[in-house]
C-alpha cells in the first residue's frame, strides 16, 4: 500500500491511519481501501465508508436471496474483495450470465460460488 501511496508516510499512524483502518475493518470494508479514503476529509471519509456499506448491505440482500448464508457472504467477500466495488445492477447481471451459461438453478449457481 505504501508503495502505491507514498504519501500515507505523511499522515499520523494514531491520528488518523489506525482510526481509519479500524473504522473500516469495523464497517467490512476491505483494509486495502485506506488509499481511496485516507486523503479525504472527515465528512467526505465518512460519506465514502457511509456509502460503503450501504452497497455490503444491498449485495448482502441480493445474495441472502440466493440462499447464502453469513458466513458463505462473508467468505465470498474474503474471496472477491473487489466485490464490494460492484454496484448492485452490475452484480445482479452476473449472477444472471452465470446462471445462463452455467445452466444452472440458484442453488446450482450457490455451489459453484461457494467451491
Amino acid at each position: 500500500t505504501i508503495l502505491k501511496q507514498p504519501t500515507l508516510l505523511g499522515y499520523s499512524l494514531t491520528g488518523r491511519i489506525q482510526p481509519r483502518m479500524e473504522r473500516l475493518v469495523a464497517a467490512g470494508v476491505s483494509p486495502g481501501k485506506i488509499t481511496v479514503g485516507i486523503s479525504m476529509s472527515e465528512a467526505k471519509f465518512q460519506q465514502w465508508l457511509s456509502s460503503s456499506q450501504m452497497r455490503k448491505v444491498k449485495h448482502w440482500t441480493l445474495l441472502k436471496d440466493l440462499s447464502f448464508s453469513e458466513e458463505e457472504f462473508n467468505a465470498m467477500q474474503k474471496e472477491l474483495p473487489d466485490l464490494s466495488s460492484w454496484n448492485v445492477p452490475s452484480l445482479r447481471s452476473w449472477i444472471g450470465y452465470l446462471k445462463r451459461e452455467l445452466g444452472s438453478s440458484d442453488e446450482g449457481l450457490k455451489d459453484v460460488l461457494i467451491s
